[in-house]
């Protein structure tokens, strides 16, 4: 490990970390994991950084700072154990404690902080401290488990724009009804994959996602009037595994996307046709009991 010139450093066990603190202090220097760091920032590399130990009987789990939801969460299947996290397998577990990332699970369980049990970290002066509040350079996370074994209810179903207010306006009924239920909606440019006609790849369209993480027999229930009061071009919704769901949108949504997240009250037309807009690479739509949650997205 080189720490004597600025950049990148690549590290792989929290000794390397500590180090590199301790460097930067001397130096006067800001160390940051930041995508985007400022000039002359340190930057830990913490990729190399990977681990995960599954406690069944105490339904935790370890987790090293550079281990993908991925990798995280095909461990705790293994067990019939979930802990909530974002929506994309690719991101990192560390990075959904530091941004209280919500996903499906939010509704039942929070978000990955929330699961939070401790936190081992390094503080700016190189010591490594265990912590139920991260601070410095997060080296290891423990969350808590709970139970899912079975298949949830997924995939997506694709909307012509003039269809989006009456497929939204189920979604978020849909939303209102019980926690199990974690579904969005997303405009996007329709994606050149084998279940959509030629005809309608590169269009705009509506993306729902009725995601139901309870019995999923249940969850197709509850997302046929999805199918009645809206009419799919496109009905890719059935029972997936939860890491298949978890890595629905891993390889549609742009690396470094930049987003901007807005609270509203209602989807009115003008929002809609705002909304329809091709300039931006991608808004998402998220139900709540209070509104709607609105990301938008800039690369």
């Amino acid at each position: 490990m080189d720490i004597t010139t600025l950049g990148t450093v690549h590290v792989a066990t929290p000794n390397d970390i500590a180090a590199t603190m301790r460097f930067a202090a001397r130096q006067q220097l800001r160390v940051t994991t930041s995508r985007r760091p400022l000039q002359n920032d340190v930057v830990l590399d913490l990729t190399a950084l990977k681990g995960v130990t599954v406690n069944a009987g105490e339904r935790t789990v370890e987790v090293q700072a550079g281990t993908t939801w991925a990798e995280l969460d095909a461990a705790t299947q293994a067990h019939g154990l979930v802990t909530p996290g974002p929506r994309l397998s690719r991101c990192s577990v560390v990075s959904a404690v530091l941004g209280r990332a919500p996903g499906w699970l939010t509704p039942l369980y929070g978000t990955t902080r929330d699961n939070l049990v401790r936190a081992e970290c390094i503080t700016a002066d190189g010591r490594l401290i265990t912590t139920e509040e991260p601070e410095g350079v997060i080296t290891s996370v423990t969350l808590k488990l709970h139970p899912l074994a079975h298949k949830v209810y997924g995939g997506v179903l694709l909307y012509r724009l003039a269809d989006a207010p009456t497929a939204l306006g189920v979604l978020g009924e849909l939303a209102s009804r019980g926690r199990e239920f974690a579904g969005l909606a997303a405009y996007v440019t329709a994606p050149p994959e084998r279940f959509v006609p030629g005809d309608l790849v590169g269009r705009r369209v509506l993306a729902v996602v009725p995601t139901f993480v309870g019995d999923p027999v249940i969850g197709a229930s509850c997302a046929r009037p999805l199918r009645v009061k809206a009419r799919p071009l496109v009905d890719q919704a059935r029972p997936l595994a939860y890491v298949e769901q978890q890595s629905l949108f891993d390889d549609h949504v742009p690396h470094h996307l930049r987003c901007e997240t807005a609270e509203v009250p209602e989807l009115t037309p003008d929002l809609l046709r705002h909304f329809e807009d091709t300039s931006t690479a991608l808004r998402v739509l998220v139900p709540h009991h209070e509104g709607w949650t609105v990301h938008e997205g800039e690369q």
